[in-house]
């Protein structure tokens, strides 16, 4: 099997539109696992029109999970680019992890503790030494 990874920011437009293209391009590549792994392209606190650190911790908590990431990707973005709506609401993101098989109270202790903040963190450093 061959694998992926993805690096991606919910605030960014360009990665919007690479994930919507490599969804339709997996469908002819079914050997092809993807880690979809979630960073800042604007992490706090430097200023920007919206934050996606919190974004980036739910998908961190879907993934330690096994839980569907794709969907949330999905939902995140169609609500942020499409619908307008803040994805620093910690109350938009549970509701949308429910529709992925997580407990939206768990997720919504973890946003408070931080559980997933170094990661987010740890994912930002990586991606920046591997594109430096």
């Amino acid at each position: 099997m061959k694998k992926l990874e993805v690096y991606f920011d919910y605030a960014c437009p360009y990665c919007y539109k690479g994930l919507q293209e490599l969804s339709s391009l997996l469908k002819k590549y079914p050997d092809t696992k993807v880690e979809y792994i979630p960073c800042e392209a604007h992490p706090r606190p430097e200023p920007a029109p919206i934050h996606s650190d919190l974004a980036a911790q739910v998908a961190c908590y879907l993934q330690e999970r096994g839980l569907d990431i794709a969907k949330y990707n999905d939902l995140v973005y169609h609500a942020h680019f499409v619908e307008k709506r803040r994805i620093d609401d910690p109350a938009l993101l549970c509701e949308f992890v429910s529709l992925c098989g997580a407990d939206a109270s768990d997720v919504s202790s973890s946003l408070k503790e931080n559980v997933y903040a170094n990661q987010v963190v740890a994912n930002n450093k990586r991606v920046w030494e591997t594109l430096a």
